[in-house]
């Protein structure tokens, strides 16, 4: 499991570019992922638990603000990003269901 202190800047991005909406996460046991999700958005950012087990705290940060996430997030509906152990990022208009089994 990730320690909660790689989550935070995700969580911490999200909401202070969408303070607006209500930011809920969970992690992916089938696909090993995290996921945040957007709830009154319909909008998910995705990250494989490789990526967050490779980086440290400040390497996350800086991804985040040079990826530019948050205006993809903002400017596509519905949207998933998804990140991948690499850091590649994929946008796509649909997304993994926000309710795992």
């Amino acid at each position: 499991m990730i320690p909660a202190e790689k989550l935070c800047p995700i969580r911490k991005y999200l909401e202070t570019n969408f303070p607006e909406f209500t930011v809920t996460d969970f992690f992916n046991s089938d696909l090993m992922l995290y996921v945040f999700y957007l709830e009154e958005e319909n909008k998910m950012l995705s990250v494989k638990r490789a990526f967050l087990e490779n980086k440290s705290i400040s390497e996350i940060q800086i991804f985040l603000e040079k990826s530019k996430i948050a205006d993809f997030l903002k400017n596509v509906k519905p949207v998933s990003i998804a990140v991948d152990e690499d850091g590649n990022i994929t946008v796509a208009k649909q997304y993994i269901s926000r309710n795992p089994l």
